[in-house]
Parts: structure tokens; sequence; C-alpha cells
């Protein structure tokens, strides 16, 4: 759940669906529409960094809204956890040359929720 500072605070929305709206200059903040999580992407000149991807549901609709913004290639793909919803779809979003920026035991706790996966 987003804070009332950010919930509350005039946006410039770009796109429908997935609620897509110009956070800064450069910065674009896609909402969940059916997951947990946001992604953010940010144009550096002729790239583009992107933060979290969202989950299966969310993930397609985020790369299609941040492709109508800007079309320069994904250089960095920056994962904030290792929840599903953060991470799930990631290779929807590693163009050519695009670096994977992560905590060191990002990979271990990814690992953790396959383990869990069957105590559902």
């Amino acid at each position: 759940m987003l804070p009332p500072s950010l919930i509350n605070r005039p946006r410039t929305f770009v796109a429908d669906w997935p609620p897509l709206h110009r956070a800064a200059d450069t910065v674009y903040v896609a909402q969940a529409p059916y997951g947990a999580s946001n992604s953010v992407l940010v144009v550096a000149g002729d790239e583009r960094v992107v933060v979290n991807t969202g989950g299966a549901l969310d993930a397609a609709s985020h790369r299609s809204a941040f492709d109508a913004v800007a079309d320069g290639p994904i250089r960095y793909l920056i994962m904030t956890q290792s929840h599903p919803d953060h991470y799930a779809m990631h290779a929807l979003f590693t163009d050519r040359g695009a670096q994977l920026v992560a905590h060191r035991t990002f990979e271990h706790g990814s690992e953790d929720w396959v383990k869990l996966a069957h105590y559902k």
C-alpha cells in the first residue's frame, strides 16, 4: 500500500492499464494491476533502468507500458527483494547486455520461495 503522501499527490497518468504515472521528469511507476509489486522505470538518456518487474500477471503489462514511454535498451534491472511478485518475470526485461542488480543473498532467498511452494 502506498503511503497517503503518494496516494493524494497529483499524478500525470501516461496509460490507463496498468496505471502508469510519471513520478518525476524521467521516472515512471507502473502500478500492479493484479499482483502486489509495482515496477519503476527510470529513463537515463537513451537507456533505461527498471526496478522490479512484477509477477506473472503484471510483468508483461509493465513492460508494454514502459516501452510506450521510452524504447531504449534496459541497461540495469534492479531487484529490491527475492519475493516472486518482484522478480518472477525478469526474463521479459533482460535486454541484451542488461545487468541484474540485487543483494548478494537474492538467489538464496528466491530458492526459499521454490522450496515453500508446495505448502500453499
